[in-house]
């Protein structure tokens, strides 16, 4: 069936852009290419796009990071995701981007199916929840109104705590999140939680995620915290990450 996201790729390289975009095709996207940010105005005049990927460096003199900033001042456009494609990897230049508002990074070299593991986490991310209330994962069905889950269409009991921290996973999926984000986001910035508490609790959640096999995408990223993978994500880019 074929994805109604439609994105729109600013890239200069004419190569690069092409490649992108077929990649995006295979991935049953809509695509609209642009070489530099007028180009990528003119689209957004036209087409109403739901995710941009942008290039650091755009002819004109216009970087991708200025034409970001421009972006996320437009009522009409400003809500718009987008993931920076880049190959500057310094914690500077990192922090620059998601200070104009990047949703997320891709890093050049970067393969088809990390291009589009990250292009859905951003998607599911800046519009998780669909007009009955559910953010949907694979088979796991996640009711924000009644605060309940099902899998398979079998309800699945959880704790208040662990609804908390579920539903924090499936909105910000394949992203690590430490240990004090975690406890601001589920507990409040004010409650002091153990760190061990933590571990606990999302134990526990993995607990009630075993008889599906859900468990397998929570997993511990050592020394920086736990990351909710996504179904497809996790099964065209296995990685050797602990679950325990």
């Amino acid at each position: 069936m074929p994805n109604s996201h439609r994105i729109l790729v600013v890239e200069d390289d004419e190569l690069m852009r092409e490649n992108v975009g077929r990649m995006l095709v295979k991935g049953d996207f809509a695509v609209n290419l642009a070489g530099d940010a007028e180009q990528a105005r003119a689209v957004l005049e036209k087409e109403a796009i739901d995710l941009i990927l942008l290039d650091w460096m755009l002819p004109g003199g216009e970087t991708g990071i200025q034409f970001n900033e421009w972006l996320k001042q437009q009522p009409r456009v400003g809500w718009i995701p987008v993931v920076m494609m880049t190959s500057r990897s310094e914690d500077a230049d990192v922090l620059l981007g998601f200070a104009s508002g990047v949703d997320d990074y891709v890093k050049k070299p970067f393969s088809h199916s990390e291009l589009l593991a990250r292009i859905r986490a951003v998607l599911r991310r800046s519009s998780p929840v669909d007009e009955t209330g559910l953010i949907e994962v694979g088979d796991l069905k996640l009711n924000v109104q009644s605060r309940a889950l099902f899998v398979r269409d079998e309800p699945v009991p959880l704790t208040p705590i662990g609804y908390g921290l579920l539903e924090f996973f499936l909105r910000s999926p394949e992203r690590v999140h430490g240990r004090d984000e975690l406890r601001e986001a589920v507990w409040g910035a004010d409650v002091h939680v153990a760190p061990r508490t933590i571990d606990v609790h999302i134990a526990s959640l993995r607990q009630a995620l075993r008889p599906w096999g859900y468990d397998q995408l929570l997993v511990t990223r050592h020394g920086s915290g736990y990351l909710f993978r996504l179904p497809e994500a996790a099964s065209e880019n296995p990685e050797t990450e602990s679950r325990s």
